[in-house]
């Protein structure tokens, strides 16, 4: 369980290895024989996969939270390229980091939610899924909601998917 490793020793019926391996891959983890020739993903994967989602999740954070640290910063982006162009680009890049490097979450979380055996990757995946999706409504269709109530939380699931990829990069090199 420390190093998410598992090994299947048996006899060389390839029927075994096939079954064991869809089995294994059915519920949302990666396996492989000595045989194949697909290996599992090593550290620098997953260094690129946080680099990657961290460069994904600065501009979000920076266009979202910006104008907290930066006083003007709202009122610069609303009368250079508009808010909903703003909204667009966090869009974009938080769907891209979902749908790239915090594509795990999903798939290992949801089939744990199907099979009955929520995880770690199950809150993660309810919790962005749930600021992507409300986040989308308030970009596309701000009319299902009150009067300056449609906000937008694309920055908290990019923020949420980076923190959880460096924490389990980190657990991998410890």
């Amino acid at each position: 369980l420390v190093s998410a490793e598992a090994k299947l020793v048996h006899l060389s019926d390839r029927a075994v290895v096939t079954s064991a391996t869809k089995a294994v891959q059915a519920i949302g983890f990666s396996a492989y024989s000595n045989d194949d020739t697909v290996k599992p993903q090593t550290k620098e994967t997953s260094a690129f996969k946080v680099v990657l989602a961290g460069c994904l999740a600065l501009p979000v954070v920076i266009l979202d939270m910006g104008a907290h640290l930066v006083p003007g910063l709202h009122a610069a982006i609303g009368a250079t390229f508009g808010h909903f162009a703003a909204g667009l680009l966090q869009f974009a890049l938080v769907t891209a980091l979902l749908a790239g490097p915090g594509r795990i979450f999903f798939t290992r979380g949801l089939g744990g939610l199907v099979r009955g055996g929520p995880d770690m990757n199950t809150l993660v995946a309810l919790g962005t899924g749930a600021a992507w999706m409300y986040s989308s409504a308030a970009l596309f269709a701000p009319g299902l909601f009150a009067a300056g109530q449609a906000a937008l939380y694309f920055e908290s699931a990019a923020v949420i998917a980076t923190f959880i990829l460096f924490g389990r990069f980190i657990e991998e090199r410890a």
